[in-house]
């Protein structure tokens, strides 16, 4: 619905651990990787998946949650 919108409320576990004690995150290659891509909009959806794969992705898209969970199912990705 026109403006209308989304809120999202993320909820973190507390730590007491200072940020050079965590673990770095594991980063995929530039240019290397399969990438799910879930966008509802199909001009963004267009746009996002040209760069990706100009920038060398493989690039699989969904356009909504089930679509994407039966993508899961079916294949591997590096990046959702």
């Amino acid at each position: 619905m026109l403006g209308q919108g989304t809120a999202v409320t993320l909820f973190l576990p507390r730590t007491h651990e200072s940020p050079s004690e965590t673990p770095p995150v594991e980063a995929v290659e530039p240019g290397g990787g399969a990438i799910l891509l879930v966008e509802d909009n199909p001009e963004v959806a267009e746009i996002t998946v040209t760069m990706l794969e100009q920038a060398g992705y493989r690039v699989s898209q969904a356009p909504n949650a089930d679509s994407a969970l039966d993508l899961l199912e079916t294949a591997s990705f590096d990046l959702c």
